[in-house]
């Protein structure tokens, strides 16, 4: 992957607020992550969904991101985090 791909992909991870790998680690595994913030509204950690990739399809990518983001929004206010609109 070059620089310009990866600031690319970054840019769309930050635009939709999660990340997801199809295969890209191993073959048959997908996941899904979401950032965990802190009072500070740093990222301190991710949360991340990931399953066998019959489980875990494309599709339902969006489906368990908003989960994800979900939970690790309440990881985030436990943390002191205000959520900015």
């Amino acid at each position: 992957m070059k620089i310009a791909d990866l600031q690319r992909e970054l840019a769309t991870v930050r635009e939709r607020g999660w990340a997801c790998v199809a295969e890209e680690l191993e073959v048959g595994l997908n996941a899904v992550a979401a950032p965990v913030y802190d009072a500070n509204a740093q990222v301190i950690a991710a949360l991340s969904v990931s399953g066998p990739s019959y489980r875990l399809g494309l599709e339902r990518f969006e489906e368990i991101a908003k989960q994800t983001i979900s939970a690790a929004d309440a990881i985030s206010r436990r943390l002191g985090w205000v959520e900015r609109g």
